[in-house]
Formats: structure tokens, C-alpha cells, sequence
């Protein structure tokens, strides 16, 4: 009978010290989403896709609220190819903002951007039709 006693117990403790931690678990998918601005040199390659894939799956579930998609990089293809994503993942209105001034200015050698801006649809045509970085970060 003391057997089965310290195994209720054990077993009490167990439920008793879980149970709290599910609660905290659900509670943390509860939180605010993160804002973000992501700046990105999209061109040059393309593991940037993958981070603005990133950010649109976390803003889908909730835990990232973006506010901007900035260029780093002022080549005339980057801000397009950024519209191009927004718009593929739903975010048509997400800001985007490309450096007015002294920058980089980095093409692809693998020609995907062109690919890109030839086939799917996009608001803006050039990144120099873009607004500026600073002034795109100030507004966010």
C-alpha cells in the first residue's frame, strides 16, 4: 500500500510540476509580435530570399510584425525583386527604401533578379523610383 502511495505521488508531482510549464509554453505564443525592418542587399545572391521567406512565415504565425524591407545595395533591380516577394507573400503594402547616396551598386551574376522582374508582377520598376533608406527606416 506504501508502495503505490509514493508512486500516486511521484506521479502528482510529476502532473503538478508540468502543468505550470504548459501554460508558460502557451503563453509565449501569446506575446507581441516582434516589429522588424529587414535590410537586405538582395541581388549580388539570393540567400536574402530565403530571409524575406523567413520573415513572412514568422509574420504569418504571428511572431514578427514587419515594418519595412530596406536595400542596402542601390542596384536599379533590388527594390523591384523585393516588391516582387512582398507581393508573393501577401504583404503588397510592406515600405521599401533603397540608398539615395553613395552605395553599393550590385548586380547578379546569375541574371535571377532580371528573371524575376520579367515575369512576376511589381509595382515599382527601378529601385531609384524607390524612397530613400533613412527616410523609409524614420517612418517605421
Amino acid at each position: 500500500m506504501r508502495f503505490s502511495f509514493k508512486i500516486r505521488s511521484a506521479y502528482t508531482f510529476f502532473f503538478l510540476a508540468l502543468f505550470p510549464a504548459t501554460f508558460s509554453v502557451q503563453a509565449q505564443h501569446k506575446q507581441k509580435p516582434v516589429p522588424v525592418i529587414l535590410d537586405t542587399d538582395i541581388g549580388p545572391d539570393y540567400d536574402d530570399v530565403g530571409a524575406m521567406a523567413v520573415l513572412h512565415a514568422l509574420s504569418d504565425r504571428g511572431e514578427a510584425r514587419p515594418l519595412a524591407v530596406i536595400s542596402c545595395n542601390k542596384n536599379e533591380l533590388t527594390v523591384p525583386t523585393i516588391d516582387i516577394l512582398n507581393t508573393y507573400f501577401g504583404r503588397l503594402g510592406l515600405p521599401s527604401g533603397v540608398p539615395k547616396g553613395k552605395a553599393a551598386d550590385i548586380g547578379a551574376p546569375q541574371k535571377w533578379p532580371e528573371m524575376l522582374v520579367g515575369k512576376y508582377p511589381h509595382k515599382i520598376n527601378k529601385s531609384s523610383e524607390a524612397p530613400d533608406a533613412v527616410e523609409t527606416y524614420r517612418k517605421s
